[in-house]
């Protein structure tokens, strides 16, 4: 279990393309392997997959990993929140508003970590990003 904070507070502090969290990362595997077969690894598998999912930018695979952290490591995550969700913002403003494309607010909502928090989410995109994509996204989705 400690294996696993040590690799979530790395990627938490130091971001997870870093030196100390390739460290964090090397150790947990090394550690990983050492252990009998009856040791729970479930939090070393979830801080694994977390990795994989930030290395990748998969947000909403991380958005999902981190509303089932188990024990305590959605605390080391949570300043990760705020920056994860301007990156998947982007992204999604990056394929769909060049071709003039909608999104539905309930899969905005899911991609952003919001989980039908539907307010949270229009709350957040009004105070949070630069406007020219929330027509796309709320206005013509209310509907949906």
């Amino acid at each position: 279990e400690f294996s696993a904070y040590r690799l979530l507070y790395a990627i938490a502090v130091a971001g997870c393309r870093s030196l100390e969290a390739a460290r964090a990362l090397q150790q947990v595997l090394r550690t990983k392997s050492y252990l009998p077969e009856s040791t729970n690894t479930i939090p070393i598998d979830h801080a694994l997959a977390i990795t994989s999912a930030l290395n990748l930018e998969q947000y909403q695979t991380f958005f999902t990993l981190y509303h089932s952290t188990p024990n305590s490591g959605a605390y080391l995550l949570d300043g990760l929140l705020p920056v994860l969700r301007k990156r998947a913002y982007l992204q999604i403003k990056r394929a769909l508003l060049p071709q003039n494309k909608f999104i539905s607010l309930n899969r905005l909502t899911a991609a952003l970590g919001f989980f039908g928090q539907h307010e949270q989410c229009r709350a957040y995109l009004i105070s949070n990003t630069d406007g020219a994509f929330l027509p796309l996204l709320v206005e013509r989705n209310e509907e949906n």
